[in-house]
């Protein structure tokens, strides 16, 4: 009953057309893959994140045209938006989690959640403008003035970004992109000092910055 009240709301509102509409039909699919992974129907979940993604970067079969996302998305909070560059980061690590197996493509979705959620630090005027000054930063209380990007747990729901985050980061340090894992430690830190509020949610995120740092020579950052 759920997965198909949720199948109906993302066809009505993916007849909208406009930009907010796109959204959220994007959302709708997100928490239709959500619905149908807690039912343990992998299969359909997949099928709903794979119609997600492609609705968030605007590119059929997103999946499996990673690369070329990549080389193409130069600027992708104009490109993609805010709020759909994080929930894109979100769905892409449930779709590697679920469904991707090919080491290939998780080394390019990992990357490509990287840039996606960057996108989050954009907005504060003390944002690094290089990779390796985020060694030692973590961002103010408000990452956008006069936004809350995480108000709102539909649009960005706190413990899937979390997750999210962490397997983005165990990913990236895997593959040995220590340099760009850097922002999203410094996101993840974040996420969990300001929203989470666990400390050991804390040190997991400081020890994934420590592994950074040191595969990077930069540990004397965090003393």
């Amino acid at each position: 009953i759920y997965a198909a009240a949720y199948a109906r709301a993302a066809k009505m509102v993916a007849l909208g057309g406009k930009k907010e509409d796109a959204f959220l039909h994007a959302q709708a699919l997100h928490e239709l893959g959500d619905v149908h992974a807690a039912y343990g129907d992998v299969e359909e979940a997949v099928d709903a994140y794979k119609d997600c993604l492609d609705a968030l970067l605007n590119t059929y079969n997103a999946l499996h045209n990673l690369r070329k996302i990549i080389t193409h998305l130069v600027h992708p909070l104009q490109q993609v938006g805010l709020q759909e560059s994080i929930l894109a980061g979100i769905v892409l690590s449930k779709l590697i989690t679920y469904y991707v197996v090919d080491v290939t493509t998780q080394r390019h979705a990992a990357h490509l959640c990287a840039r996606l959620f960057h996108v989050a630090l954009m907005g504060s005027i003390t944002h690094p403008d290089q990779y390796m000054q985020f060694a030692c930063y973590v961002p103010a209380l408000r990452l956008y003035q006069g936004i809350d990007l995480f108000a709102d747990p539909y649009k960005c729901p706190m413990v899937a970004l979390h997750e999210a985050l962490e397997c983005t980061c165990t990913l990236l340090l895997a593959f040995g992109q220590s340099k760009i894992c850097l922002p999203v430690v410094s996101l993840l830190e974040y996420v969990v000092q300001n929203h989470r509020r666990d400390v050991r949610d804390v040190v997991r995120a400081r020890v994934f910055r420590a592994r950074a740092c040191g595969e990077l020579g930069l540990l004397s950052c965090m003393s």
